[in-house]
């Protein structure tokens, strides 16, 4: 790695190490189906404000508002304990920054 580069990564519970982005993919191909538009809508915009947010490489230009309020907006939406699962590992990576 160069000087310059930087690695994101939290550790499971089952000893792994991901980066944010395997947490966000990890959310989308588990999608639960029977969505209202809206909530399809808010998973979206949710999983591509926390992306934006954390793809910066300085800290303090993370916009800490949306870093708290799209992880609760996932959190609202109702779908598989693999998806609950999915969504917390994301959630826990944000507070932890």
């Amino acid at each position: 790695m160069g000087e310059n580069s930087k690695v994101e990564a939290v550790q499971n519970n089952f000893g792994g190490v991901l980066s944010y982005a395997s947490l966000i993919a990890d959310i989308r191909n588990k999608v639960p189906t029977g969505l209202t538009d809206e909530e399809t809508e808010s998973l979206f915009s949710s999983l591509s404000a926390i992306d934006g947010e954390l793809i910066k490489e300085q800290p303090q230009e993370k916009n800490k508002g949306i870093l708290q309020l799209a992880p609760k907006s996932l959190m609202a939406i109702k779908g598989t304990t693999e998806f609950g699962a999915a969504v917390t590992a994301l959630v826990q990576f944000v507070q932890n920054l």
